[in-house]
């Protein structure tokens, strides 16, 4: 099942509900962008994201088994029905190339259920201390674009002094990974693609540290995005348990790396890790698309800011806690975060798992009622994180 929206002329399709064989075997999920393109009256153009069948080929081709196809599809006069065709194509288990591609037919029709049901609204929010992410590491942008400026200021002062502001909030018992890229080698020179530094290694926070380390950063160099992302797994040095990279950056990858592949070989590996990107000032949307591919790929999310106060707001929702939601068949029927904002959901009984500090937290038999709000609080006693059910 898959949700439409539409903005203007922007057309998305995002996964709703997921299939057992569709989530197993091909790695969807609820959340996951299925299409995109662009209106033209009754026509859509744009591209359709395919996975291979995740047990041979997500190791095979790290980089190629999530991939986007054309496709191009059509409305009925009705509204009822999307209609077209999309390329597929069969690719090589030896070199993982594209061997041959063809136009296969595609249909999408409305689902009368969904329709007549209604959906309910979901949420999760925590009560007293705010929650943040269980594992933890920031990426920064230190390229030379950093010293452009908006509203009148240096990217860069701005990004430092946001970052400063929100580290000075984070609970004490985060552990937290700080990494800069392109900061000490000029664009151009020899090693400034690989020039991605873990500045403060994974550990408990010490915010002191990071804060002076954030206070010294200098813009310098290119933006080796797909190179500090394929870190990341040795940052966190093996540490078990979900975990979260929030990376901060005014562009997209200028080293001829693929941030996407990167992110899918970490996933191939095993990590558990969400990737979530909060683009400041970015100017072309081919760049903000890509940046949300990439985000998909790993249940991530993409924030898109214009300014520093749309910057504090992204990088605190890019630090929310995530959650998933389970139907009575244990599949994955939506994520959000916690204290943002609520989901919508089929009517149902749902298992939640909240991806808290430490153990993650499992609340069953959460109802949700059509067009109404269900809200689970979590709140710390002592060690303990609790949970109430409110609603429908």
């Amino acid at each position: 099942m898959i949700k439409i929206s539409q903005d203007g002329t922007k057309i998305k399709a995002v996964h709703v509900k997921v299939v057992p064989e569709n989530h197993e075997l091909y790695g969807f999920a609820p959340g996951d962008t299925h299409f995109e393109g662009v209106a033209h009256g009754r026509t859509i153009n744009g591209n359709v994201m395919g996975h291979l069948p995740i047990a041979k080929w997500k190791s095979l081709c790290p980089r190629g088994w999530a991939f986007w196809s054309e496709n191009e599809l059509a409305l009925s006069e009705d509204g009822n029905t999307l209609e077209g065709r999309w390329k597929y194509s069969e690719v090589s288990d030896k070199d993982c190339s594209i061997i041959r591609q063809r136009w296969l037919t595609t249909k999408y029709v409305r689902s009368r259920a969904l329709a007549s049901t209604g959906p309910g609204r979901l949420s999760v929010m925590a009560q007293g201390q705010q929650l943040k992410a269980l594992q933890l590491e920031l990426i920064l942008d230190a390229s030379g674009s950093m010293w452009e400026k908006v509203e009148g200021r240096v990217k860069a002062n701005t990004a430092k002094d946001v970052v400063t502001q929100i580290i000075e909030k984070l609970p004490e018992d985060l552990q937290v990974a700080l990494r800069v890229y392109g900061h000490r080698i000029a664009p151009g020179r020899p090693g400034a693609c690989q020039d991605s530094e873990l500045v403060v290694p994974f550990a408990k926070i010490d915010k002191r540290r990071l804060i002076q380390h954030i206070r010294m950063i200098r813009p310098l160099g290119t933006t080796p995005i797909a190179y500090s992302l394929r870190q990341v797994i040795e940052d966190f040095g093996g540490a078990p348990g979900e975990k979260m990279v929030v990376l901060v950056s005014d562009g997209i990858e200028e080293c001829r790396g693929s941030p996407s592949a990167a992110v899918s070989e970490l996933m191939a590996k095993g990590l558990q890790v969400r990737v979530n990107i909060v683009g400041f000032a970015i100017a072309d949307t081919a760049s903000k698309r890509e940046m949300q591919r990439v985000a998909d790929l790993s249940r991530g999310r993409f924030f898109d800011a214009t300014n520093a106060k749309g910057l504090h707001t992204a990088i605190e929702e890019a630090l929310a806690v995530p959650y998933d939601v389970f139907d009575a068949t244990d599949t994955l029927g939506g994520s959000g975060l916690v204290d943002q904002v609520p989901i919508e959901v089929p009517e149902g009984t749902y298992k939640i798992v909240a991806h808290v500090p430490g153990v993650p937290i499992v609340i069953e038999g959460v109802s949700v009622s059509r067009h109404k709000s269900t809200t689970v609080e979590l709140r710390k006693e002592g060690d303990k994180i609790v949970s109430r059910v409110l609603g429908p």
